[in-house]
């Protein structure tokens, strides 16, 4: 986030493909925020959708919608509060809906290096594609580690990972990571690499417990 940046900014990166082969193939992900900087606080949203399909088979259909805001405490400390719903088919979720509240807290801040870590207890509920539709509602304590590393004038990396059991049930957690490689090409177009690694201890039965993708697309920055 550009929090240095007073007034509205916003990012847009989209990637995709296309094979046929007999089958057709094709994949397609879409990213987006905007986000409003003031003297005392930030807004941000952010939306995501991501789609890999054959024409008999589903590899991936998931989306999400984000909504943060952060207001500074003090000098390295900041209060967070988010709302986010979310679908994922092949994690046989219809739908969940997560809404929570926390404090992030700045471990380092310099030039080449800033690392934060936030603790977010939140509430879940959500509904599963089976035949009874079952749902769950639980209590969370997401906790997450974010790093971001400027290596050069034009190349940025930056890694976060979360961390979330359920507050009385510790071996039933669910554990993500998202890293990414952004290059500059011109001052608003870039390049960007992104690996995510995802673990579910405990998934609804016949979906994975683990999921990973690496994508390569590129970026409009505004």
């Amino acid at each position: 986030m550009k929090t240095e940046e007073i007034g509205l900014s916003g990012a847009v990166k989209m990637s995709g493909s296309y094979l046929d082969n007999d089958k057709v193939i094709y994949t397609y992900s879409a990213l987006g925020n905007l986000q409003y900087q003031s003297e005392k606080y930030l807004l941000l949203l952010i939306g995501d959708y991501q789609i890999s399909r054959s024409s008999n088979t589903d590899f991936q259909d998931a989306a999400f919608l984000h909504l943060r805001y952060n207001r500074p405490l003090r000098e390295k400390i900041t209060a967070e509060a988010f709302m986010q719903i979310q679908d994922d088919k092949i994690s046989l979720l219809k739908y969940r809906f997560l809404t929570g509240m926390g404090a992030r807290f700045a471990l380092v801040q310099d030039a080449s290096i800033k690392m934060n870590f936030g603790i977010i207890p939140m509430y879940e509920f959500e509904e599963l594609l089976d035949v009874t539709s079952t749902t769950h509602q639980n209590f969370r304590f997401s906790q997450y580690l974010n790093v971001v590393l400027n290596l050069s004038e034009t190349a940025n990396f930056y890694t976060t990972t979360y961390f979330q059991p359920i507050y009385n049930q510790w071996e039933d957690y669910r554990m993500h990571n998202e890293s990414r490689l952004v290059v500059s090409i011109t001052e608003s177009i870039n390049l960007n690499i992104t690996n995510t690694y995802s673990w579910d201890s405990d998934p609804p039965s016949g979906a994975p417990k683990k999921r990973i993708s690496l994508k390569v697309g590129f970026g409009l920055d505004f």
